[in-house]
């Protein structure tokens, strides 16, 4: 057998063992019945499915030419993962005043081709919006300012 389409077959792949994961490490949740659901019992579907996916992918990667893998970039990755740490740094100590944009900057370091004018709008106009949503709309107890 020949791998066809390499994307299907890693993003197969990768479904297939995230869900494996969450179906071992949910096994000790109490399961319940269709009727009376305990609190495993949608987690433990949802990676069922996930993993039917998964499979799906890989099977259909097996017979069906497509793309080949994009080359591994590490800076995308870098700054997602930096944006990450530093909402979850900065959230309690500066608000989300300050957090969200922040965070926003560095994910947008990700890419390269856009400048730093539009880079700081879109900042801004989503911190904006996300701070009339979660915390205006729903009354979510972020801290919108320092020391809060």
């Amino acid at each position: 057998m020949k791998i066809r389409n390499p994307s299907d077959f890693g993003a197969g792949l990768l479904i297939t063992g995230i869900s494996l994961a969450f179906l071992v490490t949910g096994q000790s949740l109490p399961q319940g019945t269709l009727s009376e659901m305990g609190p495993g019992w949608f987690p433990r579907h949802v990676a069922l499915l996930a993993l039917l996916a998964g499979i799906a992918l890989v099977v259909r990667s097996l017979a069906r030419s497509g793309h080949p893998l994009p080359r591994f970039r590490i800076r995308p990755l870098l700054a997602v993962a930096a944006a990450v740490f530093a909402f979850a740094v900065c959230i309690n100590r500066f608000g989300f005043v300050i957090a969200a944009p922040l965070t926003l900057l560095i994910a947008s370091l990700a890419v390269t081709d856009t400048r730093m004018r539009v880079r700081l709008l879109i900042a801004l106009m989503v911190s904006l919006i996300a701070a009339a949503i979660f915390i205006g709309a729903l009354g979510l107890s972020i801290p919108l300012w320092p020391g809060q």
